[in-house]
């Protein structure tokens, strides 16, 4: 059938996990057949108009569409990837997920070892994530020196993104398109760079925008971890909490730096460390 991949297993526990989609693209097929290798399930890429439960041991919903309209319900175990923290917590029907957003402490940590301690960090918030945030800062050492910015107590957002600019050192993205949409992160860029202030990107797709570094999890990242979800959850019907991927690796916009006149450290030695901290 045209649009859907079946990878076949040799192996004798045979599960099979749905992976299912809004849109088949080559990646998600990739992804597929990089599951079924680390698992020996059989992985089916499957369009969700097309979705049947009877055939199925698991499901992964890939991406907002897929989680933002899933209305089956059944005792099949179900998995989102590629979706953000809010949207997975609004979906109480999930047996497991991994956020597709780095955490804040890592991001924190990154520009940490970019930029040194005792530098302040701002963030830029609206009030429907204040709470959260709040309580995600909370946890970090008193020393983090880590200021939000809400965005809706300001009369206008580049006020807040000002203000923002001319008490940090960085400053710290979230995953939230509200604030890092298309429509804004140009703006956000521009000023923050006349300002000489690094952006931490919410994800690796800025850093061709302009973003001075990020953590991000990649295809192969996303894999393994879900492989690992899957032969717990299945093989012993013990499902991990929704989560972020603890597998990540760090990226640099190299131009960047040098226009900010930064000196970046070694990709590896930051991973390393970020990945002891996080231990």
């Amino acid at each position: 059938m045209i649009g859907i991949l079946l990878i076949y297993s040799s192996s004798l526990w045979a599960e099979k996990v749905a992976i299912v989609v809004q849109k088949v693209i080559p990646a998600v097929n990739v992804l597929a057949q990089k599951v079924a290798n680390e698992t020996g399930f059989t992985a089916t890429v499957v369009l969700a108009e097309q979705f049947e439960y009877s055939v199925y041991d698991c499901v992964v919903l890939v991406g907002d569409g897929p989680l933002e309209t899933w209305n089956l319900a059944n005792d099949v175990p179900v998995v989102s990837i590629l979706s953000g923290r809010v949207a997975v917590e609004n979906a109480s029907f999930l047996s497991s997920a991994i956020f597709v957003e780095p955490p804040l402490r890592r991001q924190v940590a990154l520009a940490r070892l970019i930029l040194g301690e005792a530098e302040n960090l701002g963030i830029l918030i609206l009030n429907d994530d204040f709470k959260r945030l709040s309580l995600e800062v909370s946890k970090l050492p008193k020393s983090s020196k880590i200021k939000l910015y809400n965005i809706d107590e300001y009369d206008s957002f580049n006020r807040a993104l000002i203000d923002l600019l001319a008490d940090s050192r960085v400053l710290i993205g979230q995953y939230d398109l509200n604030i890092y949409s298309a429509k804004n992160i140009e703006n956000i860029l521009i000023t923050a760079y006349r300002h000489n202030i690094p952006l931490i990107g919410p994800s690796n797709a800025y850093i061709n925008a302009g973003a001075l570094a990020s953590t991000y999890s990649d295809l192969t990242d996303v894999a393994r971890r879900l492989s690992e979800i899957l032969l717990k959850g299945l093989g012993h019907n013990d499902w991990a909490k929704p989560d972020y991927n603890s597998y990540f690796s760090v990226s640099y916009n190299h131009q960047v730096a040098r226009s900010l006149n930064l000196n970046l450290p070694d990709v590896d030695t930051v991973v390393a460390s970020i990945k002891k901290t996080e231990q």
